[in-house]
């Protein structure tokens, strides 16, 4: 390996965060299980979320946000539907003033088909998409949000079935015209 190439494990333990030697367990359970040395350094505990994220950050080049607590407008929130933003494990938190870019939460911003799904997105609705680094918790936080959104549409629905609902005395149980309807119908073509 080039003295120069750096991973989230060499980072890690430039931060002291890991061992060389848990370093090197790591890398080698990742080669048998074939899963990525970040999915095992996340899995092991060795090493918090928080410092996960950070050095991640680092590697990449993405700045990190924290968003416990953070409330995202549903309006923000829906540029992404809620499947893709949990398949993919980002979401939509922030547009521009000017309503050219939109700030979007990642847990692995190096995700290619991620980034293609927010491409593809952007181009539909016309957004730059800048991207920011965030924990499991964080993004946790956030798609707790979009219940909220499906809260809203199941409100709209039932108020809007209500209002086009059929009235009871319009229709008897077979469906067909009531005595009572027929009666208003013949008594307004009779005044007309």
């Amino acid at each position: 390996m080039p003295a120069s190439y750096k991973d989230l494990g060499t980072i890690l333990i430039e931060e002291n965060k890991l061992t060389n030697e848990q370093y090197g367990t790591l890398f080698e359970l990742s080669r048998k299980e074939g899963k990525t040395l970040e999915e095992n350094i996340r899995a092991s505990g060795l090493v918090s979320q928080e410092d996960i994220v950070q050095a991640t950050s680092k590697l990449y080049g993405v700045p990190y946000i924290d968003l416990v607590g953070k409330i995202i407008p549903q309006k923000i929130l829906s540029i992404i539907p809620e499947n893709i933003a949990r398949n993919y494990k980002m979401a939509a938190i922030e547009l521009s003033h000017d309503k050219l870019a939109v700030k979007v939460a990642m847990l692995y911003p190096q995700d290619v088909k991620a980034r293609e799904a927010l491409r593809y997105l952007g181009r539909e609705q016309n957004l730059k998409i800048e991207y920011l680094l965030a924990t499991t918790e964080g993004l946790d936080f956030v798609f707790k949000q979009y219940a909220n959104i499906r809260e809203e549409v199941g409100k709209a629905l039932k108020s809007a079935e209500e209002r086009f609902k059929p009235k009871a005395d319009d229709q008897t149980d077979d469906g067909k015209n009531s005595a009572k309807s027929e009666r208003k119908k013949a008594s307004a073509s009779t005044s007309v």
